[in-house]
């Protein structure tokens, strides 16, 4: 795939691989996965439902990522920074709560609370 100019796809896995090797894709979408994936990454209008296909339409979309590559590569560059950022948070969100819970599981007998990490709110990601 890193050899390709564009990328062309009905699964889930080509659209995360097109996005992290910056490939310009466009999506024909069997499940709804394929669809709310292209709309996180902000090109949901280069994804066709496989249910109303029409090759017109496919062809339309191809022509338009062929004429729109850089801006679409730049779009597409700038959430997958976002998402590694995103990603890279979560992580260390992780690792602090492990951290912690280990901590209190080492050292039963002392009356010391892990007070550095505070469990989110189950909304808090929401809109990131």
């Amino acid at each position: 795939m890193s050899g390709m100019d564009y990328v062309v796809t009905c699964r889930f896995h080509g659209v995360v691989f097109a996005h992290l090797l910056n490939k310009p894709v466009l999506a024909i979408a069997h499940h709804p996965k394929v669809k709310d994936l292209m709309t996180d990454l902000e090109l949901s209008s280069y994804c066709v439902d496989i249910r109303d296909f029409d090759p017109n339409l496919l062809a339309e979309k191809f022509a338009s990522i062929i004429i729109n590559a850089e801006e679409i590569k730049n779009r597409m560059s700038a959430s997958l920074t976002r998402n590694r950022q995103r990603l890279r948070s979560q992580f260390d969100e992780l690792f602090r709560y492990e951290a912690c819970v280990e901590e209190e599981w080492l050292a039963p007998l002392r009356f010391e609370r892990c007070e550095s990490y505070r469990m989110p709110r189950a909304d808090a990601y929401e809109g990131m």
